[in-house]
């Protein structure tokens, strides 16, 4: 992907942004930058692993109740908006 003939260089190649291939992982400039968007990378990877895992292990029975409890839900939004003008103004 990073190397001379990866993606990344073929892809600056063609938008004809650099002409000459960009030797990523052969430098040492910007080590600190690499670095970061690697472990930005890593962590947005084990994040969505993790949060696929949790989501997925919910049980079904509380999407019921959910449904269940959803009109009364917006029965009390309605009583709020109607309290929301309490006391009268004049």
């Amino acid at each position: 992907m990073f190397s001379s003939v990866g993606m990344v260089n073929e892809l600056l190649q063609n938008l004809r942004l650099i002409s000459q291939p960009i030797h990523f992982l052969d430098s040492d400039s910007g080590a600190y930058i690499k670095m970061l968007l690697w472990s930005l990378w890593k962590g947005l990877g084990w994040g969505s692993i993790l949060y696929l895992a949790l989501i997925s292990g919910i049980d079904p029975e509380l999407y019921e109740a959910a449904r269940r409890m959803e009109p009364a839900a917006s029965s009390r939004s309605s009583m709020l908006r109607s309290c929301s003008s309490y006391p009268p103004t004049q």
